[in-house]
């Protein structure tokens, strides 16, 4: 795992030593820029050098915060969110194929929902243990910054990644997604597709513990109108939360599901 991260300035006008790449399981080593093209009423927009566009918004009262970033042909890169009391992001970061179309998502941190199985525990272990560390090169604990190496420089095999590889038909309609790491996958029947949404969590500007956290939610749709089933009024067939069904989110803590 790369321990060594460089330290990002409150004003952001650092240069950063990142890697920055969109394909799965490759990295180039590249030396970048970041500054402030504008400021606003709670809204500050950066750009790097390389085309990135960081739009920052701050909440009123609690001050949550959400980051969305573009890559340099306008594309969505991320979406990150943090609570104003908690200590890390939570981010979903876009995977794009040789065409052009989104291959998958990576989200960190896990799911909470499965966060008691033993590979999440010990992908936030590894990830934790990268800042508690006493020693004198141990570099200090930045949300933003560490945020900011986790989306433009880090692998997808990293063990703390939460992956949603996509598998598509013929006529690129979703099919499959499947985490290779954990196992995990859901599969759409043959008269089915699966579409995919970044949804913020129902407390995401109130809440100044668990607000700032974004949901990879998936939906199933059918194909065609003769395939919609007479009771599926709006023709969603079932919806998940990561890899957890609607229904199994029902069974969790209550502050998970206030999030539905």
């Amino acid at each position: 795992m790369k321990k060594s991260f460089l330290f990002l300035l409150p004003s952001l006008l650092s240069v950063l030593f990142l890697s920055c790449s969109t394909k799965q399981e490759q990295k180039t080593e590249t030396a970048y820029t970041v500054e402030q093209v504008s400021t606003g009423d709670h809204v500050e927009v950066f750009k790097t050098n390389l085309g990135h566009i960081i739009r920052d918004s701050i909440g009123f009262g609690p001050q949550n915060e959400r980051i969305d970033i573009t890559d340099s042909k306008g594309r969505p890169l991320a979406v990150a969110g943090k609570a104003s009391e908690a200590d890390v992001f939570t981010f979903v970061k876009y995977l794009y194929d040789e065409k052009g179309q989104v291959s998958g998502f990576l989200r960190f941190p896990f799911n909470e929902a499965e966060f008691d199985t033993y590979d999440a525990i010990e992908g936030s272990e590894a990830f934790i243990k990268q800042f508690d560390d006493d020693s004198p090169s141990a570099k200090p604990f930045d949300a933003t910054r560490i945020m900011y190496d986790q989306v433009f420089t880090k692998n997808t095999d990293e063990p703390y990644f939460q992956r949603f590889y996509f598998k598509r038909d013929s006529v690129g309609r979703i099919i499959k997604v499947y985490d290779p790491i954990l196992h995990k996958s859901i599969t759409a029947d043959e008269e089915w597709h699966i579409e995919y949404q970044i949804e913020e969590s129902a407390n995401f500007w109130e809440s100044d513990l668990n607000g700032g956290k974004f949901w990879l939610t998936f939906r199933f749709r059918p194909n065609t109108d003769k395939d919609r089933y007479p009771e599926d009024e709006q023709i969603i067939r079932k919806k998940y939360y990561g890899y957890v069904s609607d229904k199994e989110m029902a069974d969790y803590t209550d502050w998970a599901t206030k999030d539905l």
